[in-house]
């Protein structure tokens, strides 16, 4: 199935039902950007790597047609702000690696949120209640931030990790 890109950005992803795609690799391959309708008709989806790219901005309501979508691996990239929320079905969601300077709250409100992982961005600030909203956040990662384990408050039960383990 085709993937079409316009001047780096994915445009779409036709990924025809039939075909039952449940994990989508989409790693260095030199993407920019992330259109509004890439992942229409991704039913099927469950997990996307779009990781080692050089997306820069990103609006987490492009993955909304992927509403089954658990995993999302955006590491890696040039990200440095977040616009909007991620689909609340995901439980896995990596962005280490990035420039996020500053994390929004309400950004994960997703009510099955399971790991979160925010190393190595450079992370200066957490808004007041930017974890409020994920109620079974079991581990964040922050290693590599300014912003450590000891300047968030995280939902009862979730674990903040700051050592690196090497795993990538």
């Amino acid at each position: 199935f085709p993937c079409e890109c316009e001047g780096g950005v994915l445009t779409t992803c036709s990924i025809p039902r039939k075909l039952g795609v449940m994990r989508l690799y989409l790693h260095n391959k030199g993407i920019t950007g992330v259109g509004s309708n890439a992942f229409r008709g991704a039913h099927d989806l469950l997990a996307l790597d779009l990781s080692r790219n050089q997306i820069n901005e990103l609006s987490p309501a492009v993955f909304d047609t992927a509403e089954n979508l658990r995993y999302l691996d955006l590491s890696h990239n040039n990200i440095s702000a977040i616009e909007g929320t991620f689909p609340r079905r995901l439980r896995t969601v990596a962005l280490r690696g990035n420039r996020i300077a500053r994390l929004s709250s309400g950004v994960f409100s997703s009510g099955h949120l399971r790991n979160l992982f925010l190393d190595d961005n450079g992370m200066r600030e957490a808004e007041s209640g930017a974890f409020d909203a994920v109620p079974k956040l079991e581990h964040v990662w922050l290693g590599g931030n300014v912003l450590n384990c000891s300047s968030v408050q995280l939902p009862y039960g979730a674990r903040c990790i700051e050592d690196a383990c090497g795993v990538d």
